[in-house]
């Protein structure tokens, strides 16, 4: 839909302006991926963003999201955000879920990072 288009730009833009604010980013980047997965309809991939919302909810996220989301990871993460909604706008199924896998994988990298310190 057009105003789940409209309110995902938005939240990128606020995105933007938190690349010093990793607390900001975060709630702004949760809300991101709800607003992603609500819009499939898929009720296990709705289900699936509910459970990892819910451990970044957690007391030790907080370590976590310092030990990540630095300046140079946040705008990474921003530039995946927005090639992942330019995909989804110009219908391009196959490059939008070709970014997320990239976009997972670099989130995935971050936190195995940050555990091993």
């Amino acid at each position: 839909r057009r105003q789940d288009l409209e309110r995902a730009s938005e939240l990128l833009t606020k995105m933007d302006g938190c690349v010093q604010d990793p607390v900001g980013f975060s709630t702004y980047d949760t809300e991101f991926h709800t607003l992603l997965a609500e819009t499939t309809g898929n009720r296990l991939l709705i289900w699936i963003v509910t459970q990892i919302n819910g451990v970044r909810n957690q007391k030790q996220w907080a370590r976590m999201r310092q030990l990540t989301l630095t300046e140079k990871t946040i705008t990474q993460y921003n530039t995946h955000h927005r090639e992942i909604l330019n995909a989804i706008r110009t219908m391009e199924p196959e490059r939008a879920a070709t970014t997320m896998k990239e976009h997972l994988e670099s989130a995935r990298l971050s936190l195995t990072r940050a555990v091993s310190t």
